[in-house]
């Protein structure tokens, strides 16, 4: 990784430069591509609070750093001594190592997102199919019973109306009233 000379210690840009390396700094130039904003600010949003202090921290300090980069940058311009060269190639290196932290974070979070959803979705899923084979299990116990309601009626339109009004209370999911209405309580327990 490639540390440019920060401007100030505002917002902070990674850039790709022209030969491939990532460049952290806080004013963009037109040769660079895929800038992305670095946030000085964290992501309070659905984040832990310890990492929330981490990640202040870790940005305080980068931003410590860039500031007394800045300041030896303005010596240097007074009168270059080997000392500030090496102080400032102390502090380019520190950076471009909390850089990688907070990269590795972000990374982290993003994959932590992309987890949380698929669960939720997996939970979503599991529900559906729990409801459709409630429902299922509601139908088919209305089935059975257009057996015995024949055997007791003898009359198969008494019957059809009654298992028509069942599966509808099945299908409303016990909203919507039937003398078979038994069909549905008992289709959760999968007792059928």
């Amino acid at each position: 990784m490639v540390l440019a000379t920060y401007a100030d210690a505002g917002d902070l840009y990674i850039c790709t430069n022209r030969d491939g390396k990532q460049i952290i700094t806080s004013s963009p130039q037109d040769d660079m591509g895929n800038c992305e904003l670095y946030s000085s600010t964290p992501n309070t949003k659905a984040v832990p609070k310890g990492i929330i202090v981490k990640r202040t921290l870790l940005e305080k300090r980068i931003n410590d750093l860039m500031a007394e980069d800045k300041a030896l940058a303005e010596r240097q311009k007074l009168k270059d001594t080997p000392e500030i060269r090496t102080a400032r190639t102390r502090i380019g290196n520190e950076l471009s190592r909390l850089f990688e932290i907070a990269a590795q974070e972000r990374a982290t979070d993003i994959k932590e997102k992309a987890i949380k959803k698929n669960d939720e979705r997996l939970r979503k899923q599991k529900e559906l199919e729990a409801r459709q084979t409630r429902k299922n299990n509601c139908m088919n116990c209305c089935k059975s019973k257009m057996t015995a309601c024949y055997n007791y009626t003898a009359d198969k339109r008494v019957c059809r109306v009654e298992e028509q009004n069942c599966i509808a209370t099945c299908k409303s999911e016990g909203s919507s009233p039937s003398s078979w209405s038994d069909c549905w309580s008992n289709s959760e327990s999968n007792k059928l």
